[in-house]
């Protein structure tokens, strides 16, 4: 089984994912991470958000939230995506097993303090 290197970028502020899916370079992961955190924002503030070509009308039509996004856009790591993996099903991986690894934290950080 063969992988390709790839791309993730963490965001703060999102609809749902907390990392963006596998890009194949940083800057597709980081405008990823604009789309997602940007859509978040639109929902935010009551703004329906384009349905089509979306990243192009956020961008002309909505430049200050894309300009906003970037105070809840983090790290970018590099990443190997498995050939039998889609972008997809490793970013809902992912971030399943952050959330599983978070949460595991937190209880043992309880049993500690208590």
């Amino acid at each position: 089984m063969g992988t390709s290197t790839r791309f993730i970028t963490f965001v703060a502020h999102s609809l749902q994912w907390v990392w963006t899916k596998p890009c194949r370079t940083e800057a597709a992961s980081h405008k990823a991470a604009e789309n997602m955190v940007s859509a978040r924002l639109m929902k935010d503030r009551g703004i329906l958000p384009p349905s089509q070509n979306f990243g192009i009308r956020l961008r002309n039509e909505y430049p200050d939230i894309v300009k906003d996004s970037h105070q809840y856009i983090g790290e970018t790591r590099e990443i190997e995506l498995p050939d039998d993996k889609t972008p997809k099903e490793f970013q809902r991986w992912f971030c399943t097993l952050q959330i599983d690894s978070d949460s595991h934290r937190n209880k043992t950080w309880q049993k500690e303090v208590a």
